[in-house]
């Protein structure tokens, strides 16, 4: 079973990695959000009338709680950044879908993606953060 170890930055050094390893998945999960917003923003059903119902402002908040949520993940393996990413992805969709008013196969699909999504860019972000050496 894998196992994974969390770290909450202890100093200057770490925060600094952390941020780093934060930047990759923000700029991961926001890409790839704003594509699924535009392939499905009928459906989806976004208004912009206030200005905190803006899209871009919903897509950069929720980047930014799952890219906080990934980057203080501290793995040795790739299945633990896979099993981590697609757990964190799966808590925070099915707390969203939670508060939508859509269709059972819809938020199961929204749950799926996110869930999905999460499990590519923590390894995505592994990846990266482990050629630039950013864990100690």
């Amino acid at each position: 079973m894998p196992t994974t170890k969390l770290g909450y930055f202890r100093n200057l050094e770490e925060s600094e990695y952390g941020t780093l390893r934060g930047l990759f998945a923000f700029i991961m999960l926001f890409i790839s959000l704003t594509l699924f917003y535009l392939l499905t923003k009928k459906r989806l059903g976004w208004s912009t009338n206030k200005w905190y119902n803006k899209k871009w402002l919903r897509i950069g908040i929720i980047s930014l709680v799952l890219c906080s949520a990934l980057a203080v993940q501290l793995p040795k393996t790739y299945p633990e950044t896979i099993l981590y990413g697609m757990l964190v992805g799966f808590v925070v969709s099915v707390v969203s879908v939670s508060f939508m008013n859509k269709s059972f196969l819809f938020s199961a699909g929204i749950v799926a993606f996110m869930s999905t999504l999460c499990g590519l860019v923590s390894p995505a972000t592994f990846f990266l953060s482990k050629k630039l050496n950013l864990y100690k």
